[in-house]
């Protein structure tokens, strides 16, 4: 809790506002997709939209790799890896420790 006279996270004035923008936001979509027909229409951009970013992703994808950069999936794979490597890293380091 803040000190007395200090707004704490819950009610700052930004996170109200953040929660009211969502809830308009929430009421706004809901009436827009009440019409089956513009339903249909914003379902079938935001079916255009996601089919653009994946190609869109993949040209940069192919983009960088001619590059020699690594790409957000390639940074996420070397993690996950790391990780691992680091798993067993640790197990080894405590399996040599019973030993002495």
């Amino acid at each position: 809790e803040g000190q007395e006279g200090q707004l704490t996270v819950a009610d700052s004035p930004l996170k109200r506002l953040g929660e009211r923008a969502r809830e308009l936001g929430s009421r706004a979509v809901g009436e827009l997709l009440k019409d089956e027909q513009r339903a249909e229409v914003v379902g079938a951009a935001v079916r255009t939209l996601q089919a653009a970013r994946s190609q869109l992703d993949a040209q940069q994808g192919r983009v960088l790799a001619a590059m020699g950069l690594a790409t957000q999936a390639d940074l996420e794979r070397v993690s996950r890896r790391i990780g691992r490597l680091r798993k067993r890293l640790l197990a080894l380091r405590d399996r040599l420790g019973e030993r002495t």
